[in-house]
């Protein structure tokens, strides 16, 4: 073989693996891109389920408090259940009960705020202020994550005290009036 067929056919191989070299390249590339694709659309089916969890607190808030800053309590309490695991219903239910969804509200025992939050919670779940509802909701939402680690539910615990003997009893209204306002809400009611 001639040296000149010799570099020819070098030239050759040498684009050929060239070629396979891009081509494998842009195949992987093309991988990582449908890889993001899916994660993009995971995240607008959850961007839009989160939306149309708000819209329902918010309708169910409008329901019960006109009155209330609707789109503000419905974004804070998605916002506490995911930081804290704690089912934004349960959350939306147990405010609703607590308070009619009067961020303002005061007990007869020092409670304050949607969830109703006790001073002694407060001080042991909480930060910031007490009078600041938002400050308060976190902390009601922190105590019941608390109590669903420690104690596997969180509704009666909450209500009577995670160590009441009777706390079946004495919460069972409570647990009712909460899971029908659970039930509300996702009937869109």
């Amino acid at each position: 073989m001639k040296p000149k067929h010799q570099i020819i056919i070098a030239i050759i191989v040498w684009i050929i693996f060239t070629f396979a070299g891009i081509i494998s390249y842009q195949a992987i590339q093309i991988e990582k891109l449908e890889e993001r694709l899916d994660q993009v659309e995971t995240r607008m089916k959850t961007v839009e389920e989160v939306f149309g969890q708000a819209e329902a607190i918010k309708q169910r808030i409008n329901r019960v408090n006109p009155k209330a800053n609707a789109p503000d309590i419905a974004y804070t309490i998605l916002h506490l259940a995911y930081k804290y695991q704690v089912d934004y219903r349960q959350i939306t239910a147990q405010a609703e009960v607590e308070s009619a969804y009067r961020v303002d509200a005061v007990g007869r025992l020092g409670e304050r705020g949607l969830l109703q939050v006790r001073p002694a919670t407060f001080f042991e779940h909480g930060s910031g202020n007490i009078e600041d509802w938002r400050d308060s909701l976190e902390a009601g939402v922190k105590y019941m994550a608390w109590l669903n680690r420690h104690y596997g539910e969180s509704i009666l615990s909450y209500n009577a005290g995670p160590n009441h003997p009777r706390k079946h009893i004495v919460s069972r209204g409570y647990f009712v009036r909460v899971r029908r306002g659970i039930e509300r809400l996702e009937a869109g009611l």
